[in-house]
């Protein structure tokens, strides 16, 4: 596929585990990662990079809409219980997204978006490189959006990998 020189990045936090292949635990301190005792079948980040049989993979994307909702590539980061650093786990190139509602762990209904595409990358051991999470909202960081850079280290990170 051919990746645009600008393209809207958006990263997301999701749990960790070693492999997102429906098998291994998930760890992180989301609410729900808790609430769902780590289960990769109970969790959306579970299977993230697990290919259905049409060969697309699914996966979480956060609260609320997300727009611009077409040309976006999707990084995925979590924390490492190990080393307690945020690294890049994989990537998802032009999603689609769905959306849904979603009972949060405090009762109330909001809107969920689901992330999936054929066009993916998953990065395993140490080629997962370490990031600087900026600080605020715990779940999406836009880096890139409509032209404008805003978090220029995790542009930069996203492009070397691309």
């Amino acid at each position: 596929m051919k990746r645009v020189t600008k393209p809207n990045v958006l990263f997301v936090n999701i749990g960790w585990a070693p492999k997102y292949d429906g098998k291994s635990q998930i760890c992180g301190n989301h609410k729900d990662i808790k609430n769902q005792r780590g289960n990769p079948a109970r969790l959306s980040e579970g299977k993230a990079f697990l290919p259905a049989s049409n060969g697309f993979v699914q996966c979480g994307s956060g609260i609320g809409q997300v727009c611009p909702d077409s040309s976006i590539d999707l990084v995925f980061v979590s924390r490492n219980p190990l080393t307690e650093h945020h690294e890049i786990v994989g990537m998802y190139f032009e999603p689609d997204f769905s959306y849904r509602p979603w009972t949060n762990p405090k009762g109330n209904t909001v809107t969920w978006a689901d992330a999936s595409t054929n066009d993916f990358q998953e990065l395993l051991g140490n080629n997962r490189p370490t990031v600087e999470w900026p600080p605020g909202r715990s779940m999406r960081r836009w880096v890139s959006m409509l032209g404008t850079i805003y978090h220029q280290q995790l542009f930069s990170q996203y492009v070397a990998l691309i």
